[in-house]
């Protein structure tokens, strides 16, 4: 794992008028799945949630360009990881901590 990755991604959820907020956790994936098996949650994975929800609430009266476009730029993010996946395996490399 990179020195600077942080384990679990903290984030701050502010609560409505004045009321306390609460803080989520998103698990990490932490190593290669190849040499550490499966222990948290991938970027992709975390892009494709995403994607879904933008898509769930982009229709109707609340469709709008903006997210339109945010949707599309998830979809080049998910295809470009997709791509250096591909690239890995061809390389043989793939669930390694080979560079």
């Amino acid at each position: 794992m990179h020195p600077e990755h942080p384990e679990a991604l903290r984030f701050h959820v502010e609560g409505r008028d004045g009321e306390p907020g609460t803080v989520h956790e998103i698990p990490w994936q932490l190593g290669p799945v190849g040499e550490v098996g499966r222990n948290g949650i991938q970027a992709e994975e975390v892009l494709s949630q995403v994607k879904e929800y933008l898509t769930a609430v982009n229709h109707g009266e609340y469709e709008n360009q903006h997210t339109t476009d945010a949707i599309d730029s998830i979809d080049i993010a998910l295809a470009s990881l997709h791509f250096r996946t591909a690239e890995r395996a061809a390389a043989g490399v793939e669930g390694t901590s080979t560079p």
